[in-house]
């Protein structure tokens, strides 16, 4: 049974090079994470291949998707060198994630996206094991979707 075009999930990947202005993001980003719609495949993902030095250091993507009414955003950064539990699940990023509701959403990817702050993880869930061990094959945000390989 084909979906109507309104529950096709209405998905986003985009790499960034340099910083975004208030006014694009509130033109283009913040928009589409305020209407995500708990459906699943629905996600906005945030890339940072090749990026100038405006992006935080570190970071490779910050992404969202809805559910249950809330957006669960993650952000993978670089493994650090001394990062074992990592290099042993075959995992290229260490993942931490949270689930906030939309303003908190939109306020994280123009922290990031705007101003090149990476926000402060340290009350969020390192994913790193949970995902990597269920998917083997994940190669970066939103598994083959595309992100660093």
């Amino acid at each position: 049974m084909k979906q109507s075009s309104e529950q096709a999930p209405r998905s986003r990947y985009e790499n960034y090079e340099a910083l975004l202005s208030e006014d694009e993001f509130e033109r283009t980003v913040a928009p589409f994470l305020r209407g995500m719609r708990d459906i699943p495949d629905e996600f906005f993902v945030a890339s940072f291949d090749g990026a100038g030095e405006e992006i935080p250091e570190g970071v490779q993507f910050i992404q969202s998707t809805r559910d249950k009414g809330l957006w669960d955003v993650e952000i993978g950064f670089d493994l650090a060198e001394d990062d074992d539990e990592a290099v042993q699940i075959g995992a290229p990023c260490r993942l931490y994630a949270v689930n906030v509701d939309a303003e908190e959403t939109v306020r994280l990817f123009k922290s990031v996206l705007c101003r090149g702050q990476v926000p402060d993880v340290s009350g969020w869930a390192d994913i790193t094991k949970e995902v990597f061990e269920k998917s083997p094959t994940h190669k970066g945000p939103v598994g083959e979707m595309g992100g660093r390989n």
